[in-house]
């Protein structure tokens, strides 16, 4: 008979949702119990790195995390499981008609929400494309950031609470007019939030 054993899994916000399906058949597999940790993925290398968030696992949004991760002799080499890509997503609403995403991050009347840079990879993303488009046309996107707003990714979420997308909360409160998220966000924030 095995002695079953606890292992955490933390893992990106993104990922939850496709880790916890992963986690339950692992457990089954494996007689092993499983606990799923979410949260920004840079919150969660600071909290390991850092002692107060114990985890056999990492499942990250960011190679950043993992391979500092690895650089600390704290977890083995990364390896890569999954891509995925950003877009806008826009509520509902007459700005959700448009068809060109530049045309309407460019709408002096519309908020751009965002994750959290430096806690989120999200947030990097957005922020780093967000710069790349002032530096090729200044004058077209020199009051961007004036716009943009941090709505989620700065703490980490409850472990005990049900599950939840702050992305698509920020989104449904009309926070921003649009976000620039991971795909696997937008999916769920499309299936949720109808227009």
């Amino acid at each position: 008979m095995r002695a079953m054993t606890q292992i955490t899994f933390a893992v990106a916000g993104s990922l939850a949702v496709a880790l916890t399906e992963f986690a339950r058949s692992f457990a089954a597999q494996t007689g092993h119990a499983v606990e799923i940790h979410p949260g920004p993925a840079g919150l969660l290398t600071r909290a390991i790195r850092d002692g107060t968030l114990a985890a056999e696992v990492f499942v990250s949004a960011s190679p950043d995390g993992p391979e500092a991760l690895h650089r600390a002799g704290l977890f083995a080499p990364p390896r890569l499981l999954a891509r995925n890509r950003m877009v806008l997503v826009v509520g509902p609403g007459p700005a959700a008609a448009a068809g060109d995403a530049l045309a309407l991050l460019a709408d002096p009347c519309l908020r751009i929400g965002m994750s959290t840079p430096g806690a989120d990879p999200s947030g990097d993303y957005a922020a780093a494309f967000l710069a790349r488009l002032a530096a090729e046309d200044p004058l077209r996107w020199q009051n961007i950031g004036t716009r943009c707003v941090s709505l989620y990714g700065d703490v980490l979420p409850d472990r005990h609470a049900p599950p939840r997308s702050p992305a698509l909360t920020a989104l449904a409160e009309g926070r921003a007019e649009m976000l620039i998220a991971y795909a696997t966000t937008a999916e769920r924030i499309a299936r949720a939030l109808p227009g």
